[in-house]
């Protein structure tokens, strides 16, 4: 059995932005995978509301979410649409109702869950930290692979993010979305939103990712999922590039303020938002065409966009930047950004951030990169820059050898390889180009 492999890649990308917002590896290390065990649920199931406030207050618990003001109600699972809730934004559904629902009203956010799922503590506890996944994506700093359309997948593989993936494999969620203009709802089955194998997968890298051994995990999954997380543990042994791609991830600064997003319209920015008059209208899109160089527009964008952003310096209104504009235009933006240093300063002015005050943030726009340049169909230069990514620390030790040694006249970085580099074929081009001339709506801001 193999992957399909759009899927795989579009789950990944998921799990780069989850560890670029969410604390990197390192943060799946400290809370570790989730057992359905006494020794992470220590709780006799009673059957009844206590047992699922105990439940709730353990699940927050382990997911680092003690202080997080929410309240747990219960409703009745019907054939009906759960009862009327001011604001409600999501929900999940069972086969027989609403399994689960979180909204906020004035007095803050409240989750629900289904009465019925009392007495299946597995799936109650599932039901929990996906709820507890869209409070917490609320918080993001950038906007995920996709865009929020896709807020299900997000939610969905943040349950595996946060440890609870073997939860998640033996309680698939389906959804299938209702919505009378101010709620939303799903439902969910065996089938699953993400399916069994997605799940699984999903629950594979995070063992690959903590070096969890396979025998921890599979004594704990139904049959299905056992096989098929077998199978997603062989495919991610096949993708060392991935998987160092994303073990070498970095967190998004904390100075930037959550993005205004699906997941959090009543959370407004910690800053004010950018100046109004800084725009890129469907006009300007389709204006590009006949102008030379034709993405000169894009840059100018870019720029006016940074400079009313946050922060201490160039580069951090740069990361601010990047986080405030949807996806495919941050993609776009990131190809033309590194272009247009690369055309002024050479291969290592476009790479290092000489603002920066460590390796950090340079090894993260690196990465954003990378990442903007698959998106654009560009795989050689892609891996030309991944190829590049370990040079990155080589060149700042050099440097401060060259600098105490006093022989800088001398120097010779690793990353001056301005030649190679522009003997590529420029294949984000055409495809940006074409992107943008058939869907010109996707590279506005502020979006429509």
């Amino acid at each position: 059995m193999h992957f399909d492999e759009d899927a795989v890649r579009q789950h990944l990308n998921t799990w780069g932005w989850l560890l670029e917002n969410f604390g990197g590896v390192a943060a799946l290390k400290s809370g570790g995978l989730i057992l359905p065990t006494q020794d992470f649920f220590p709780i006799r199931p009673t059957g009844d509301h206590a047992f699922a406030e105990k439940t709730f207050a353990q699940v927050k618990m382990l997911m680092g979410m003690n202080d997080w003001p929410c309240e747990l109600k219960q409703f009745e699972d019907t054939h009906k649409n759960p009862p009327p809730q001011e604001d409600t934004l999501f929900g999940e559904w069972s086969s027989t109702g609403p399994a689960g629902l979180y909204y906020k009203t004035e007095k803050g956010v409240t989750i629900g869950y289904a009465s019925t799922q009392l007495t299946r503590p597995g799936t109650l506890v599932a039901t929990l930290v996906h709820e507890l996944c869209h409070y917490m994506l609320g918080t993001a700093r950038s906007h995920p692979p996709g865009g929020w359309d896709n807020h299900e997948l997000h939610t969905d593989t943040a349950v595996g993010f946060m440890g609870f993936g073997i939860f998640a494999c033996n309680a698939v969620f389906e959804f299938k979305q209702w919505t009378d203009g101010n709620r939303a709802a799903w439902a969910w089955s065996r089938q699953g939103y993400l399916s069994e194998s997605e799940h699984a997968y999903s629950l594979a890298v995070f063992c690959t990712l903590t070096h969890i051994e396979t025998r921890t995990v599979v004594e704990h999954l139904k049959k299905n999922a056992r096989h098929y997380f077998e199978l997603a543990m062989q495919d991610l042994a096949n993708r060392p590039e991935d998987v160092a791609r994303l073990i070498n991830t970095r967190r998004l600064p904390e100075s930037l303020p959550p993005i205004l997003s699906i997941e959090s319209k009543a959370d407004a920015p910690v800053d004010p938002p950018p100046a109004p008059s800084v725009t890129l209208t469907r006009s300007d899109i389709e204006a590009l065409g006949p102008l030379k160089p034709w993405y000169a527009p894009l840059w100018d964008f870019y720029c006016g966009l940074a400079s009313v952003q946050p922060g201490e310096n160039w580069s951090e209104q740069e990361f601010a930047t990047l986080a405030a504009v949807q996806p495919p235009l941050r993609e776009a933006l990131l190809a033309i950004r590194f272009s247009m240093r690369f055309e002024e300063q050479g291969l290592q002015g476009a790479i290092i951030l000489e603002d920066a005050t460590d390796t950090s943030p340079t090894l993260q726009m690196l990465e954003m990169t990378i990442r903007a340049f698959q998106f654009l169909g560009d795989e050689p230069r892609a891996q030309f820059l991944q190829i590049l990514h370990p040079a990155v620390s080589l060149h700042f030790e050099e440097l401060e050898r060259a600098e105490s040694e006093g022989t800088l006249d001398d120097f010779f970085s690793p990353l001056d390889q301005d030649e190679n580099w522009s003997g590529r074929d420029l294949l984000w081009v055409h495809t940006l180009r074409k992107m943008t001339r058939y869907d010109p709506q996707l590279f506005t801001y502020p979006s429509a």
